[in-house]
């Protein structure tokens, strides 16, 4: 059900950072194509997808689907940096002197430049004679409002506070010992640096290791670990790419059709 619900949210964020150029069910296709997509591409590359996908099925532009993409990894990263900070505060008691406090500390920091430049480049790019070229890129960046942008943030989130209820709930039926809830946020923290900083598809090892590096700190056997891993992954990963699947083979046969038509 969260992960309907996280779906849900997905789609709704794509079609009004496109102002309804793009359509719920077109924000829907992409999202669930991007899902698959990961397990072919490192990292969240698979979020090219959507500007491409965005521009054959919608009349939106390829550069305000670029800015779409953009502007939702923003504001994803803002939501981790404030989840990131709220799980150091519920933990501070142990994190006092300890290095894994200064690093959640500079993240934050970084996150606040990273802001700052989204919000400022656009409105300066065209002094910048080396990034004219951009312009358009620009402009879509800055079609934003502040209530649209107050919104996009509480919808990060929501999405991350989602995250962790997914985590909650799925540690709470493994059968490992029972852990608080600021724990668990830690140990879904961890894993998702694991599942960005990487150089496989969909993070495969890397997000693994890091969960099972983490849930070692707290006395979890191997074995628990690792199953305790694939099978999370498998929560969160497999009813949104098998959407995408089944985008690919209804969208397939739909253009494969087209495309006869116009032979013809």
């Amino acid at each position: 059900p969260i992960i309907i619900m996280m779906t849900l949210v997905f789609t709704w964020r794509s079609f009004v950072l496109s102002r309804g150029q793009v359509s719920p069910l077109q924000a829907f296709k992409a999202n669930s194509l991007v899902y698959l997509g990961m397990w072919l591409v490192p990292a969240r590359m698979s979020e090219m997808i959507k500007p491409f996908y965005f521009k054959k099925t919608s009349k939106l532009p390829q550069q305000q689907g670029w800015a779409l993409v953009v502007k939702e990894r923003v504001w994803d990263l803002f939501g981790f940096a404030c989840t990131s900070l709220l799980t150091f505060g519920l933990l501070m008691d142990r994190w006092a002197g300890d290095s894994l406090g200064v690093r959640v500390i500079m993240l934050v920091g970084v996150t606040l430049i990273i802001l700052a430049v989204f919000f400022i480049l656009p409105r300066v790019i065209h002094l910048i004679p080396i990034l004219n070229r951009f312009d358009e890129f620009a402009k879509a960046l800055k079609k934003a409002t502040p209530f649209e942008h107050a919104t996009q943030a509480c919808t990060a989130l929501l999405l991350w506070f989602l995250s962790i209820a997914m985590i909650t709930i799925y540690y709470h039926f493994s059968g490992l010992p029972p852990l608080p809830v600021a724990d668990l946020m830690l140990i879904f923290m961890v894993s998702s640096l694991g599942l960005v900083v990487t150089v496989t598809p969909a993070g495969l090892g890397t997000y693994e290791a890091a969960l099972v590096a983490i849930l070692a700190s707290y006395g979890i056997g191997l074995g628990e670990a690792v199953a305790f891993a694939i099978v999370f992954r498998l929560c969160w990963m497999l009813v949104p790419s098998l959407l995408g699947v089944w985008v690919i083979l209804r969208d397939g046969v739909t253009y494969q059709e087209g495309l006869n038509r116009g032979s013809a």
